[in-house]
């Protein structure tokens, strides 16, 4: 990409939260111009993409309000972050955001530095990432590090089986392509920069893990965890994503506890 084109995009990004409905206008008519997909289908995605946008909006305005708890009388979680991924962190299905309640701050920020150097988010068939990398752009380090701090202290809420994957077909491709990075409990690991399974929504590992097999994300030669990712998810059939999800959410049963614990304790 052209250096000029690429530093007017980053300005376009920062400072046009309007940019975000460009997104979902694109989106949109990728899906409509889709055969077989039936109206009411098209309508509810249509209303997925402008709740996306509106709670993308919503949460570039407020970052751009202030820092910290300047003068707002919340924290940067309570007035940005909540918009899209709930007052306790748990996600939003319609939002298509992650419970990202309990990740260690270290990965919180990790991830947006992807999305704010565009190794995350730039693909165009990644919505919400777009909408990550628009909002990532409109923090500062100081909000980045007070978010990062008030996720870590949240209470981990437990990955669910709701793909009904087959848990015990699931731990043999876990101990065999996830367990070396992602540890035997599913926490993650810094010295690896692997992310906590365990308190994920299993549609949304889902989402991910297809968004690295087409390509879609770890496609950057900076972006060595998601080249590793991509590599390790094109291994994956379509079954084997399904019932490895259902064991991280044996495992989310078995240590979730064992996990919010020693963060109590200054774990994390």
């Amino acid at each position: 990409m052209d250096v000029n084109k690429r530093k007017f995009d980053r300005k376009f990004y920062s400072f046009h939260p309007r940019w975000l409905w460009l997104g979902a206008a694109a989106a949109l008519s990728f899906i409509v111009s889709s055969d077989g997909v039936a109206q009411e289908e098209k309508k509810e995605e249509a209303t997925v993409i402008k709740a996306i946008a509106d709670a993308a909006a919503k949460a570039v305005k407020a970052a751009k309000s202030g820092s910290g708890q300047s003068g707002t009388g919340a924290n940067v979680y309570q007035r940005i972050c909540l918009n899209c991924h709930g007052d306790k962190g748990q996600g939003n299905l319609q939002l298509r955001t992650p419970s990202i309640a309990g990740l260690p701050g270290w990965y919180v920020m990790a991830q947006l530095t992807k999305f704010k150097t565009r190794l995350r988010g730039a693909h165009e068939k990644d919505l919400t990432g777009a909408q990550m990398h628009a909002i990532a752009l409109s923090l500062n380090e100081e909000q980045m590090k007070e978010a990062a701090a008030v996720i870590a202290k949240m209470p981990l809420h437990a990955t669910q089986n709701t793909l009904k994957g087959d848990a015990a077909k699931g731990m043999y491709v876990y101990m065999d392509q996830c367990m070396e990075c992602h540890r035997y409990n599913g926490s993650g690991e810094v010295a690896f920069r692997s992310g906590q399974l365990v308190g994920l929504q299993d549609w949304y590992m889902l989402g991910q893990l297809e968004k690295f097999r087409a390509g879609i994300r770890g496609t950057d030669r900076k972006d060595e965890d998601g080249l590793r990712m991509r590599e390790i998810a094109s291994r994956l059939r379509d079954q084997d994503l399904a019932n490895v999800l259902a064991y991280v959410a044996q495992l989310a049963e078995q240590y979730v506890g064992e996990l919010n614990a020693a963060a109590d304790k200054g774990g994390k």
